[in-house]
């Protein structure tokens, strides 16, 4: 991830939940878990400017010269709730030792990160235990600037099949948040969400978004594939997505790449290009010819 903000910086560094894995952030733990879970591995990014940084500075090994601090947006996973005291300590102890922290309050936010690229940072744990929270989504989705949305989310709306009662709850959550992303009347172009411990592009069918993004493969273990309905690629590699808003020839699409490393527990290395795809503001999902 250093590399490639070195080679093209980034606007915004997306967490997709399950920041604190397996339980959750427990207050117990809260200077070991933010310091091994948060300034370590993004080290480059953080700002250790806040009133507590001094605790977990030194798990940064980056000086400051070579940091470059930007907006750290997270959502929450389904084991960020595993610990009670969790979701309240992300959302207010965490601001305390890294100063670029932002997890949103609400269940549904926006965040406008500049030229026509808005996003809507969804907590989808919460939908799938109270469905009603979803009747928020058609309004955050028509009230962003746009024309390019992407929304944001642990817990991704493509249609599965359910293997447990948790399965079942998912099953319900996708079924109405597809149908108030199409109520809402306006292209949500991009849905890029975590939980499953892999990287996946997913063409997926109406109505919802076309093109979704699995990029679940960041530092836990890695599970099995988990059959979903439109997937296009799929790896069992630990990685990370880039999305890019590409300009060419008078015409723009967001370009979305998935990039595999070998393991998050080796020395650093130069990520390898897995699959890229991209979408038309239209909402047209097309392959680059990246996927390997």
């Amino acid at each position: 991830m250093e590399a490639a903000d070195r080679e093209r910086p980034a606007d915004a560094l997306l967490l997709l939940g399950d920041n604190f894995y397996p339980d959750g952030l427990e207050e117990e733990e809260l200077v070991a878990q933010v310091a091994t879970n948060l300034v370590r591995p993004y080290c480059r990014f953080v700002d250790l400017s806040a009133p507590r940084s001094a605790e977990v500075a030194q798990a940064c090994h980056r000086p400051p010269g070579a940091r470059r601090p930007i907006p750290i947006l997270a959502v929450l996973g389904n084991h960020d709730y595993r610990s009670p005291e969790s979701p309240t300590l992300q959302r207010k102890a965490v601001p305390d030792f890294i100063a670029n922290w932002n997890l949103p309050k609400k269940t549904i936010a926006v965040r406008e990160i500049g030229e026509g690229v808005s996003l809507i940072l969804f907590q989808s744990m919460e939908a799938v235990n109270e469905p009603q929270v979803l009747g928020g989504l058609v309004k955050a989705i028509r009230s962003v600037r746009g024309p390019w949305r992407i929304l944001l989310c642990h817990h991704p709306v493509v249609p599965t099949q359910p293997l447990d009662e948790e399965g079942e709850l998912e099953v319900r959550y996708v079924r109405e948040a597809r149908k108030r992303i199409a109520k809402a009347g306006v292209p949500v172009q991009l849905v890029v969400s975590g939980h499953h411990h892999s990287l996946q592009i997913i063409e997926s069918s109406a109505p919802g978004p076309a093109l979704q993004v699995v990029s679940g493969g960041g530092g836990a273990s890695l599970h099995p594939i988990d059959p979903l309905e439109g997937q296009r690629f799929v790896a069992s590699r630990h990685g990370f997505a880039r999305i890019d808003l590409v300009r060419r020839a008078g015409s723009e699409r967001l370009v979305v790449s998935l990039y595999a490393t070998r393991s998050p527990w080796l020395p650093a290395g130069r990520a390898e290009l897995a699959a890229r795809w991209s979408v038309a503001l239209d909402g047209t999902p097309r392959d680059e010819g990246a996927s390997r």
